[in-house]
């Protein structure tokens, strides 16, 4: 009595609040706890899986080829097969060959021909060689006396032509001296004394020939 007389309504009223909250949370997990079942599945036939087989799917449509508008005639023509030609019996078909141009056609081309090289001579030509000391053909003996008194000198310049004996057949006065009796002196003594070998030719045989020379007039001191 002492107890509750310390306390107010309000205080009184919610210890009551929580000792029936208490009390119910307690009742609670009584009966929870006793009403817990436990399942146990039965053991029983094994139910094992068939597979069932499915109709197959349908067939897509495949689309048919449509000529094309654009494609030419000869593109058919090729894509065509042409079966083979059954061989024949009448013997070989000759086809005639187009005949050439006359004016285009020119003949056989002829190989070129090639002249043989010349052949070489079996001897080279030799010039005719004098023969002897050459300056006693003219001497001072040959010097005419009116041309020394007259003090005429000068250089005479010859040419003589030499036959296949090798002695003199002609002689020219190629470059005068400016005095005809000295001139004329030159070819008479060169004619009358010189030898000479003979020229030959290309066969080695013996040929005329030319020599040219000078004599040189001086009058003696």
């Amino acid at each position: 009595m002492a107890y509750t007389d310390r306390h107010t309504p309000a205080q009184r009223a919610a210890s009551l609040a929580s000792a029936a909250i208490l009390q119910g949370g307690i009742g609670a997990i009584l009966i929870y706890g006793l009403a817990t079942t436990v399942l146990v599945h039965p053991t029983g036939p094994r139910t094992e899986a068939t597979d069932i087989p499915l109709p197959p799917p349908p067939e897509t449509p495949t689309a048919t080829p449509q000529p094309n508008p654009s494609h030419s005639q000869q593109d058919e023509i090729v894509d065509t097969v042409t079966p083979p030609i059954a061989p024949s019996t009448a013997g070989p078909t000759f086809v005639p060959q187009p005949i050439p141009d006359p004016g285009h056609y020119t003949g056989p081309v002829s190989p070129p021909t090639f002249a043989p090289p010349p052949q070489p001579p079996r001897f080279l030509p030799k010039a005719a060689r004098p023969l002897g000391d050459r300056a006693r053909w003219v001497t001072a003996d040959d010097y005419p006396a009116s041309e020394i008194r007259k003090g005429h000198t000068g250089v005479s310049g010859y040419r003589v032509s030499i036959g296949a004996g090798g002695r003199v057949t002609g002689c020219e006065i190629v470059t005068s001296s400016g005095w005809p009796k000295l001139d004329e002196a030159a070819c008479a003594n060169v004619t009358k004394r010189a030898r000479f070998d003979p020229a030959t030719d290309e066969t080695g045989g013996v040929t005329g020939g030319n020599y040219s020379g000078s004599v040189v007039w001086t009058i003696p001191g």
